[in-house]
């Protein structure tokens, strides 16, 4: 693959990483991200978003010929991992930020927030959850990486072990 594209998926791929740290500790300990965290989360969301768009116009490996059809790259994207994309790319922390505003303006006019309103958005908070099935994309990075580095596989394989149980701890 192209250098850049490669430079790209590791981008995404330690974004990835940082979200399914991120997000456990942001749902369980009820910490919303501010000040610079809320700014680089913010962008975290539009990389995913950027992504989704660098997805539709990526070329895939079909047998031993790349499909480069944007109409065969797109129905193949759409049909793979287009929905975890894009749930994992909703503007989370934009749409708190105008709900919030809502709710102040509604307080400062003395009226009740309504108990829908907080659901919904308890609701939509849980949709950064689906940042974390974007870790099962991670394993074409892996490959790609063994490829490239010529590693011993049976030391990466214990690597991965290891990295599963420490992130199994820090979901517990």
């Amino acid at each position: 693959s192209h250098p850049l594209k490669s430079k790209w998926d590791a981008v995404i791929m330690l974004l990835i990483l940082y979200s399914c740290i991120s997000v456990p500790f942001r749902i369980g300990m009820d910490a919303d991200a501010a000040g610079f965290m809320w700014l680089f989360e913010v962008s975290v969301t539009l990389f995913f978003l950027t992504d989704l768009c660098f997805n539709f116009n990526t070329a895939y490996l079909e047998g031993s010929n790349y499909v480069i059809n944007r109409g065969m790259i797109a129905v193949g994207y759409l049909k793979s991992w287009f929905t975890i994309d894009a749930l994992s790319s909703f503007p989370v922390e934009l749409f708190e930020l105008l709900t919030a505003s809502a709710r102040a303006a509604a307080e400062a006019a003395g009226e009740e927030v309504d108990n829908t309103t907080m659901r919904a958005m308890r609701i939509i908070r849980m949709v950064r959850l689906v940042r974390m099935l974007k870790l099962l994309n991670v394993q074409k990075y892996i490959d790609e990486l063994e490829d490239k580095s010529g590693m011993n596989m049976q030391i990466l394989h214990i690597m991965k072990l290891v990295v599963a149980m420490l992130y199994l701890m820090h979901l517990i």
